[in-house]
């Protein structure tokens, strides 16, 4: 292969792997975070048990809205783009 065109796979595969590694830590910021939630919300006075059903539910919760999230954004600028 031509030395220029592996120049430009690369630099392409630099800005995936980049973009790659931006996704999985926003996904493990929200993982700690929603796994925090109820610990916090405990320690708070709420009445919200501490079992891995619990932790769990908040994980899946925090993740999906996360993805909803993402979509709504999306979205948003597809249709900011075409009109």
């Amino acid at each position: 292969m031509e030395p220029f065109l592996l120049y430009i796979i690369f630099v392409l595969f630099l800005i995936f792997i980049i973009k790659i590694l931006s996704i999985i830590s926003r996904i493990i910021i929200v993982i700690i975070v929603s796994i925090l939630f109820p610990i916090i919300m405990n320690r708070l006075g709420f009445a919200i048990p501490l079992t891995l059903d619990t932790f769990i539910f908040y994980v899946v919760l925090g993740v999906a809205l996360l993805f909803i999230y993402w979509l709504t954004k999306f979205v948003y600028k597809i249709l900011k783009g075409i009109s």
